[in-house]
């Protein structure tokens, strides 16, 4: 059973997003499946894993697999790429997570223009304080 405090976040994210792309129930990322969706998805997790700078020890620790394993997903990519299953849902998790960060980085610039309003609203309120008692 796929315990999800063990996982961050992103590691969430992939492992939901390439199981559903490849309608592979979650669980089955763990187990020591030979079935063909659930090597692929755990080929699509790996490499994604890969490319936001996990190590092939900790993408191991992730899918719960050898790092020699882990190695061998991340690696067969460019294999992978003309499985024509493995080619789409890759570049929809890729599309997937670059939107997804555009959106993140949207609401970090929303909060820090606010955070800057607020800063001149607390200057303005230290200054009429500072009048008002004088």
């Amino acid at each position: 059973m796929l315990l999800w405090e063990n996982y961050s976040p992103l590691e969430r994210f992939i492992i939901e997003t390439a199981c559903n792309l490849m309608d592979v129930p979650v669980d089955k990322i763990i187990d020591n499946s030979k079935n063909r969706k659930v090597v692929t998805a755990k080929a699509l997790i790996a490499r994604v894993l890969s490319e936001q700078s996990y190590s092939s020890a900790e993408v191991g620790k992730v899918l719960g697999v050898s790092q020699r394993m882990a190695y061998e997903y991340i690696h067969s990519h460019e294999n992978r790429m003309a499985d024509g299953m493995y080619g789409f849902n890759y570049n929809k998790i890729i599309g997937i997570l670059k939107h997804t960060s555009e959106e993140s980085s949207d609401i970090s610039q929303v909060v820090d223009n606010m955070n800057s309003r607020v800063s001149r609203l607390e200057q303005r309120v230290n200054h009429l304080s500072k009048l008002i008692l004088e």
